[in-house]
């Protein structure tokens, strides 16, 4: 019955109804083109830009390579705690992104040595035979290394202090 009514309105509907009807599918498509024109490509250029920016973000921390740069003469320490002659050789080599942070360190490396030396000669050899104690050393001397840096160039500069040999006996 409801499809006889539709039919009967379609067939015997005035010029108007027909006009109406297809102006009404002809909206009714523009609107979905329109969405899936928003969904697929406006949305989708802005996902490709916030890719685009990370990608650029990362890229831009990528292109600061890490530069190194080893303190010398290594160092070499006495322990003073126990009643065997027990010493300390440790050679450094610290990591920084730019250049300026190395170069703020090879300037005032006099300071820097002196630090380094005061921080070592303050250790006790039990304590640096265990890792918690050479990875509290190292966390140490980079900060006496930044505190240094920072004077110079107003930022700490140096990211990371390694051992590239550690030497007990």
């Amino acid at each position: 019955m409801a499809d006889e009514d539709l039919d009967l309105d379609v067939k015997g509907g005035s010029n108007t109804t027909k006009i109406l009807l297809i102006v009404l599918i002809v909206l009714v498509l523009l609107l979905a083109g329109g969405g899936g024109y928003y969904f697929f490509v406006v949305n989708g250029k802005a996902d490709s830009e916030a890719e685009e920016n990370a990608a650029a973000e990362t890229q831009a921390v990528e292109t600061k390579t890490a530069l190194y740069m080893p303190l010398k003469p290594e160092f070499t320490i006495n322990f003073a705690d126990s009643s065997k002659a027990r010493f300390l050789q440790l050679e450094i080599t610290i990591m920084a992104r730019e250049q300026d942070a190395l170069d703020a360190v090879e300037k005032h490396m006099p300071v820097v040595q002196d630090n380094i030396i005061n921080i070592l000669s303050g250790k006790q050899f039990d304590e640096l035979n265990k890792p918690e104690g050479k990875q509290k050393l190292a966390e140490e001397i980079l900060k006496s290394i930044q505190g240094v840096v920072e004077q110079e160039i107003h930022r700490p500069g140096v990211e990371a202090v390694y051992f590239t040999s550690f030497i007990m006996q």
